[in-house]
């Protein structure tokens, strides 16, 4: 059986550096689309990865679908932290504490 925890470490660390962001361009009146770009991934050598495309579906389901993934994406590191702190302190609670704590103050961003 495949921990649940390590098989999405594994997937994040495979995947396109971040910080990801929405590019969630409205269209112009004309109903013109610059950027349709749903998620993209910025790292250090400016790439850009397409991950989804709005193509011709109709609505905004797509923006907040793509808000999530990018904002999910960002926050799995602190995520996997808060797990496997939670994981400790479900074996050993008087000496992980301190380590739980840590990790639940950085995915709210109080660190």
């Amino acid at each position: 059986m495949v921990d649940r925890l390590d098989e999405l470490q594994r997937l994040h660390d495979a995947a396109t550096k971040g910080p990801w962001r929405a590019d969630v361009t409205p269209s112009g009146p004309s109903g013109q689309v610059l950027r349709n770009e749903a998620v993209v991934a910025d790292h250090a050598s400016r790439d850009i990865v397409l991950v989804a495309r709005r193509g011709s579906e109709r609505g905004h389901q797509w923006a907040k679908d793509a808000t999530c993934i990018a904002a999910m994406r960002n926050a799995l590191p602190a995520l996997l932290r808060v797990a496997r702190a939670a994981d400790a302190v479900s074996k050993k609670p008087s000496q992980n504490w301190p380590e739980m704590l840590a990790a639940l103050a950085e995915l709210r961003g109080t660190t």
